[in-house]
């Protein structure tokens, strides 16, 4: 038996990191009771230095879920996973975050009586005089076993003195009737009136009368006789 030729070395098997070249050759049997061919028939030799491959980013596995953020109502949960390794040698960066947050929902929370604030003071109730000025507020009722408000205050008042009303002077009752000037021959009686209330701060002024009079015993007078004057003694008879 004899050996053909080598062939030539095939590519490597790899264009980077580490790899192998391989060549082949084939024999010519033997004959007539020759002598088998003892060698190998593939021959393998490493590849000349070769560029280290790409290696990619690569995450490990996400830890589990944290406990809810809160004891009751809307709250976040978190996980957290790190790099297994990083990239080299043009590799691929790891895409994504380190951490990753969900939303957790717990049964709602206790939610206590709550007095909103007060609403600005109204205008005063009269437009002069002493008034009011009131305010209110609203509440929010508790819920899911929240404290509730005891005896709140919802309205608030306080005083407010404008300007003071106008007051109308206001006349009083007319007096009684004077006795008569005269008794006879046609007289005067009188009666009058004062202001009981005088106007201020801008009230009307009294307009009306304050006196009368009026014609009393306007019956003749009794008219009694009357000697004239003596006349002189006549001449001594």
């Amino acid at each position: 038996c004899t050996f053909q030729d080598w062939g030539d070395w095939e590519p490597c098997t790899s264009s980077c990191g580490s790899g192998v070249r391989k060549r082949f050759r084939g024999t010519i049997d033997a004959l007539y009771g020759g002598a088998d061919c003892n060698g190998t028939l593939t021959e393998t030799t490493p590849c000349a230095t070769l560029p280290e491959c790409p290696v990619d980013c690569l995450w490990e596995d996400w830890t589990t879920w944290s406990d809810c953020s809160v004891s009751c109502g809307i709250g976040a949960t978190t996980r957290l996973r790190k790099r297994a390794h990083y990239e080299a040698f043009g590799g691929h960066v790891c895409y994504g975050t380190e951490d990753d947050v969900a939303v957790c929902e717990l049964s709602p929370c206790p939610l206590d009586c709550f007095l909103e604030d007060w609403a600005p003071w109204s205008d005063c109730s009269t437009s002069c005089g002493n008034g009011t000025h009131v305010r209110s507020r609203s509440l929010t009722f508790a819920a899911y076993g929240g404290k509730e408000c005891v005896n709140p205050q919802m309205q608030d008042n306080k005083p407010c003195d404008v300007a003071p009303c106008p007051v109308h002077c206001e006349l009083g009752d007319w007096s009684r009737w004077t006795s008569c000037s005269k008794s006879c021959g046609g007289g005067l009686s009188s009666r009058e009136r004062t202001e009981k209330i005088a106007a201020m701060y801008g009230g009307d002024f009294c307009s009306d009368v304050t006196s009368m009079d009026q014609a009393c015993n306007a019956q003749p007078c009794p008219v009694d006789c009357q000697w004239g004057q003596w006349t002189d003694f006549d001449a001594c008879t």
